[in-house]
């Protein structure tokens, strides 16, 4: 079924909807999705003990296509696992199972792996500060490992980095490692820190090893484009807020401003296959940010996202409805761009970001948070302009009454109050599509996905995990009030000539595919189908036990789509389940 919306000119519009037609004929003899599992495992402790449920948030992922090995990072587990992979798909030895101790070595957020056509392979881990996570983190760089050789040894080179290295990736010709700083505040000795984030560039030469030179480490602030001299801000910043930039808070406390650099916690990036283009989301911002990374090692643009309006949508925004209902609300929601990827379709290329949402706690900042239930707002906090039907959605918690809503946007002075004038939720609840040019919206994947999952797997609608002594089906509905969905992760490829998105989502498990119909002009993610692993009836804990839990809280997904062994398998790392899962993807007639 062709998809949501065409931010485009009706003509446009028109040629879009034409091709999709044809396109849709074309495809409704080949349905494309996931065989049931080739393989799945939960990952153990070097003493081949299970980790207790819900021990990692975060498990990413590397494959070595020379070796044929996947890695997995845990992140709380300390721990990096490596498979050999057979070329049925199946996971062959474990080459590796090696802890580190975070005290000494912190926790390790993401890796990468990455071979040059002539040079050293690399293989780059990052790490937090084993003291705080809001001091320097490293990257260590490893030699890969191989068939003949499955031990990791010490790191050849590594590198201060910035503030919680959350997301790490490398040019397409191993040259340049891109490093994201988050910078998330912490509490240290009594303290609050908060360096606010940046983004690093690691210039290594082919052959990279311990005694190589001729290394640089280029460093990328976000208030050199924010900040004046002083820490005041540049006019462009009341350009950005106007835009759709959420500067959130304001101030260290009642009198004291805040520098607006401190705000800025990148999550995410991605690079034009140029090599000389990074886009970094800025996650609770609202925006995505715009970085030269060859030569002048700068922020050229911060582009805000602005708001997805739910006029024309729908949506399950409360807990205590039992199940899907969905309803038309006038509210919005600020995008909110977290996972993000770069695609080329009919030689026009595209950033996709997942419109996730995030809600924000800054206690340091006296006690800061942007958000509340909608039936907790009093009526002296809304404006006298919100209508008497959205009040008393607000008030009603099978409506928006269990949503939580965000206190900083939407507002305007009333009788020298801040006062709730456009009801504001966190997260677009879907994808956007954009140029990969000028970030202009293209197309929007909106409530397409909760419909699919209502239709499809409607006992375990927006499911999460709240206690090990629930069950899916009992936490239907957890994740409505908030995110929705809640889609983690989109990982894309191509198979039979078709470009495919691949959508995890973080807290059911659902993955979702899209086929992307190849338009210049309004590209269409069209419908496939979604998958679901694991049981909806008993707890959560006796099917985490008896490996039945399924790919609970999805955190990085890896397509290989042009392996000569492996064609068109899908690994699904899952953090709360700590498993990893292999699919391959195949078409039904």
């Amino acid at each position: 079924e062709p998809l949501q919306t065409c931010h485009n000119s009706r003509r446009r519009r028109m040629r879009s909807l034409l091709l999709l037609i044809a396109l849709s004929v074309s495809s409704t003899w080949a349905i494309i999705t996931l065989t049931p599992s080739i393989d799945t495992i939960q990952l153990l402790d070097a003493n081949n003990v299970l980790f207790p449920l819900n021990t990692s948030t975060s498990n990413k992922l590397a494959w070595d296509e020379v070796s044929d090995m996947i890695y997995i990072l845990g992140k709380e587990t300390g721990t990096l696992w490596a498979f050999s992979v057979t070329t049925d798909g199946t996971l062959g030895s474990l080459m590796i199972n090696t802890t580190w101790d975070p005290s000494m070595f912190g926790e390790p957020l993401d890796i990468e792996l990455c071979r040059p056509n002539t040079g050293t392979p690399r293989l780059a881990i990052s790490f937090t500060d084993p003291t705080s996570p809001a001091f320097a983190g490293k990257v260590r760089f490893y030699n890969p490992l191989s068939t003949q050789s499955s031990e990791l040894g010490d790191p050849f080179y590594q590198a201060v980095v910035g503030e919680y290295p959350v997301d790490i990736k490398f040019t397409m010709d191993c040259a340049r490692l891109v490093v994201v700083n988050q910078g998330i505040p912490s509490f240290f000795e009594g303290e609050y820190l908060d360096e606010g984030g940046s983004v690093i560039v690691l210039t290594t030469p082919a052959e990279f090893t311990s005694t190589s030179d001729h290394i640089s480490i280029d460093f990328i602030y976000f208030n050199d484009f924010l900040e004046d001299p002083s820490g005041g801000d540049l006019p462009i910043v009341a350009q950005l807020v106007e835009q759709g930039f959420r500067r959130m808070p304001t101030r260290i406390d009642n009198q004291t401003p805040l520098p607006i650099g401190r705000n800025i916690e990148p999550t995410s990036i991605e690079i034009a296959p140029n090599g000389n283009t990074a886009y970094v989301t800025l996650e609770k911002n609202n925006a995505v940010a715009v970085l030269d990374i060859n030569t002048l090692m700068r922020v050229n643009n911060i582009i805000p996202f602005g708001f997805r309006n739910w006029g024309n949508f729908y949506m399950d925004a409360s807990e205590s409805d039992n199940g899907p209902r969905f309803e038309n609300y006038r509210i919005r929601s600020a995008y909110m761009p977290g996972s993000v990827q770069w695609i080329t379709s009919n030689d026009t290329d595209y950033l996709i970001t997942v419109d996730k949402g995030v809600m924000s706690e800054k206690p340091g900042y006296d006690g800061f948070v942007d958000f509340k239930r909608g039936s907790s707002f009093t009526p002296t906090e809304l404006s006298e302009d919100l209508d008497t039907s959205l009040r008393e959605k607000l008030a009603d918690p099978s409506r928006l009454g269990d949503a939580f809503i965000s206190t900083v946007d939407g507002t305007r002075e009333e009788s020298t109050f801040q006062k709730i004038v456009n009801i504001t939720m966190f997260g677009g609840r879907g994808i956007s599509i954009r140029d990969g040019q000028t970030l202009e919206l293209r197309t929007a994947l909106v409530d397409n996905l909760e419909r699919k999952a209502q239709d499809i797997y409607a006992s375990v609608f927006n499911t999460d995990f709240t206690d090990p002594t629930r069950s899916p089906q009992q936490d239907r509905d957890a994740t409505s009030p908030t995110f929705g969905p809640n889609i983690g992760y989109i990982e894309t490829g191509f198979f039979e000539g078709k470009k495919l998105m691949f959508l995890g989502s973080k807290s059911s498990g659902m993955i979702y595919i899209y086929v992307l119909v190849p338009s210049i002009d309004c590209p269409q993610p069209y419908f496939h189908s979604i998958y679901r692993r694991g049981g909806t009836i008993q707890t959560w804990q006796t099917l985490y036990d008896n490996n039945n839990i399924g790919d609970l809280g999805i955190t990085n997904m890896l397509y290989l789509d042009d392996s000569a062994d492996h064609n068109n398998l899908l690994f699904v790392a899952s953090a709360t389940a700590n498993s990893l899962s292999i699919y391959r993807v195949t078409d039904e007639n």
